[in-house]
């Protein structure tokens, strides 16, 4: 039951995020805490937090190694 509820929440909170994207309101903010909170009860979902964050993290990179040239 537990999981269901934080997995719902989760999934409220996203779908505020996304129309605050559009809408006044911190919408990235928004869409980030519903993804942990749906990622600390599903694998899956965890799984491609990590994906998404290593995928960020080597454009930043790319990004900063094109910069210092």
């Amino acid at each position: 039951m537990r999981k269901v509820l934080i997995s719902g929440l989760g999934v409220l909170i996203m779908l505020a995020g996304v129309a605050m994207l559009v809408l006044p309101g911190p919408g990235i903010l928004a869409l980030i805490l519903g993804a942990v909170l749906v990622a600390e009860e599903s694998l899956f979902a965890a799984r491609l937090l990590d994906r998404l964050d290593v995928w960020i993290s080597r454009k930043i990179e790319a990004w900063r190694a094109r910069r210092r040239r």
